[in-house]
């Protein structure tokens, strides 16, 4: 758990903010050309943007000293500038460009780096990071296994008849065997997998046994398991949901590194999860705008002049301030759906500190471009979620020529295929 202002622990690096690092070494680049001149038009437009983006993470940054002491004479400077009819004259630009350098020497320039954030006993946060750098891409893979789907060598054996003990146990272990063939082929390529609960739940006993394997054999494997099961409740039953899936074997019996939750029943339902997260070194991904149609029904109501998902959001970058990592994200993140790219934009902006899973990319129509707003300008910040699209790629014209048999260099070749469409069009081109 960090602690309370957010400072460093044991001597590391403080807690910052990336992409204000970013924007501060964008300006005190470009400010001191500009110092006996003032600025263009044409770089009045350039420079504008960041001096707003700035200003609102200076407004959302949690209070602390450190902050305090520099960032009052930058905003000074950057009030009037971020607006529309700044004056650019010379001395405007040499006062501004004094404070940015000032308050920019408040950051560290690099992030701290760790050999050795594969443990359970490393912050949530700075486990994931660690291995979305090394293997250099955010892509994260979902088992979704359906029996129809399943590759026709694996459909072959489930011979008995529906409703059957047979039926429920032989599609249990297919959906076994088929998630044991993708983590063999994207172990090495990406950082995590999403099992989706629902898939294995349906099948009963079996299927539970089946996803237990699941869990045990991609851990085995060096992924990072985010269980996707959207759990939630108060008090006692929170503290059961959480204590079920949260933590690495032994310290929890189904062993996820990750769970999804929703916070529908409020903040106090979200309490027993974020109290296990810290006691385990695991995370949490909250529901705040997610990728379905229907999302805008309830989550995009108007409540006090904002959207609900935006109330939802504020209190998730709270609790990833709680949580934060050396890394600068917390272990508590937002579940911020592909298909909504503009407010997807609208809340890395508004969590700076929150590390985002970004579900709907590829077969539920997100491409690329679409969640490129979710990342830091280093390729941070953010995890994407493909299931269909490379899980069932043998069933794709793109890879139709490998043939059905050969499924699994089809996942592979689709795997490939989204980590090279994420580094063309998002941040993710810098890991």
């Amino acid at each position: 758990m960090a602690p309370p202002n957010g400072s460093a622990k044991n001597g590391s690096i403080p807690r910052w903010q990336r992409p204000v690092q970013c924007s501060l070494n964008k300006l005190t680049r470009a400010l001191p050309a500009h110092a006996d001149r003032g600025i263009s038009n044409v770089g009045r437009s350039r420079y504008q943007p960041i001096a707003v983006l700035l200003l609102a993470y200076l407004d959302a940054r949690p209070r602390t000293p450190l902050f305090d002491s520099h960032s009052t004479g930058l905003s000074q400077w950057l009030q009037p500038f971020a607006s529309p009819d700044f004056q650019t004259q010379p001395e405007r630009v040499s006062s501004l460009s004094v404070a940015t350098l000032q308050f920019r020497k408040s950051f560290p320039t690099r992030l701290p780096t760790a050999n050795t954030l594969s443990g359970a006993n490393v912050n949530f946060a700075d486990r994931l990071i660690e291995r979305i750098r090394t293997t250099r891409t955010p892509l994260m893979v979902g088992l979704d296994p359906r029996r129809e789907q399943l590759p026709p060598a694996i459909r072959s054996e489930l011979t008995a008849p529906p409703h059957s003990a047979e039926y429920w146990t032989q599609t249990a272990e297919g959906f076994r065997k088929f998630s044991f063939g993708i983590i063999d082929v994207v172990a090495n390529l990406v950082p995590a997998i999403k099992p989706q609960l629902a898939f294995f739940e349906q099948y009963g006993p079996a299927g539970m046994h089946a996803l237990a394997a699941v869990v045990d054999h991609a851990t085995a494997k060096g992924l990072l398991v985010i269980l996707d099961g959207k759990r939630n409740d108060i008090g006692s039953t929170g503290e059961a949901y959480a204590s079920a899936y949260l933590g690495r074997k032994p310290r929890s019996p189904w062993g996820g590194d990750a769970l999804t939750i929703n916070p529908w029943m409020g903040r106090d339902s979200l309490a027993p999860f974020v109290s296990r997260c810290a006691a385990v070194d695991s995370g949490l991904f909250v529901l705040v705008k997610t990728s379905n149609p229907g999302s805008e029904d309830y989550q995009g109501l108007t409540i006090k002049d904002q959207p609900l998902y935006r109330r939802v959001a504020a209190d998730v970058e709270n609790l990833a301030v709680q949580t934060l990592g050396n890394c600068g994200y917390g272990s508590v993140g937002a579940v911020i759906g592909a298909t909504y790219p503009e407010q997807l934009s609208e809340l890395r902006l508004a969590m700076p500190h929150t590390l985002f899973l970004i579900p709907g990319f590829g077969a539920q129509g997100g491409t690329a471009a679409d969640v490129a707003g979710g990342f830091d300008c280093q390729g941070l910040g953010a995890i994407v979620n493909s299931s269909r699209a490379i899980i069932f790629a043998h069933e794709s014209k793109q890879f139709a020529h490998l043939g059905n048999s050969d499924w699994q260099s089809a996942v592979e070749a689709a795997t490939h295929a989204s980590i090279a469409q994420l580094r063309a069009d998002t941040p993710a081109a810098a890991l």
